[in-house]
């Protein structure tokens, strides 16, 4: 197994080289740059196309409600709320506490995920947030 990730690690370095150098197809350059990129969506275009969001990196904007900073019975800090705009509502998840409030409108970024399995839980349709912004 470290041999296969070492094998990965040069690869992409190599490929983020030859990008810089200019020595990369312009598609190939474009995919690249999307690496880590967020795409800007509403919940509608998500809901519509869950299977084509699955395991994507969205930023979606909207309120907060139901906001709940939670400790599980192992002691893993967890955020959970609902992010809504005119286009619907969304489960929101992200593992430590965000210090956040119901009623804030926010840039959220993250993992859309169609279903998620937790030890014997399912989860469906959420986000796995990376950050949050908070917006005037």
């Amino acid at each position: 197994m470290k041999k296969f990730v070492a094998f990965i690690t040069i690869v992409v370095l190599g490929l983020f080289y030859a990008e810089k150098k200019g020595l990369l197809p312009n598609s190939l350059s474009s995919l690249l740059s999307q690496i880590g990129s967020y795409q800007e969506v509403n919940i509608t275009q998500i809901y519509d196309n869950t299977d084509m969001f699955h395991k994507k990196n969205v930023s979606v904007k909207g309120y907060i409600s139901d906001y709940q900073e939670r400790v599980s019975k192992r002691g893993n800090r967890y955020t959970v709320f609902q992010l809504y705009n005119d286009y619907g509502s969304m489960t929101v998840h992200y593992q430590g506490h965000m210090g956040l409030s119901s009623g804030l409108r926010i840039c959220l970024k993250g993992e859309f995920l169609k279903e998620k399995r937790v030890r014997n839980l399912r989860f469906y349709n959420q986000i796995e947030a990376d950050s949050a912004t908070i917006l005037n």
